[in-house]
């Protein structure tokens, strides 16, 4: 009898976002994943991220107020 490993990888869903402020790259590890974008009340990533959100291929979806 054998089994079968089967796994189901998370893919990006354009409409799968998170919004919070104060950002860290520890957070960005932590909910990374089928995230594809993510808000924070700025028109610019907040400092602890500025360098790396890129790495994670998201969007950040800035709002004009």
């Amino acid at each position: 009898m054998g089994i079968t490993l089967v796994s189901f990888g998370q893919h990006k869903n354009p409409k799968r976002g998170l919004a919070f402020g104060y950002h860290k790259e520890a957070d960005f590890q932590a909910i990374s994943g089928s995230l594809s974008w993510w808000y924070n009340w700025a028109n610019t990533p907040d400092s602890g991220v500025a360098g790396v959100f890129g790495n994670y291929k998201w969007e950040l979806s800035c709002k004009n107020h």
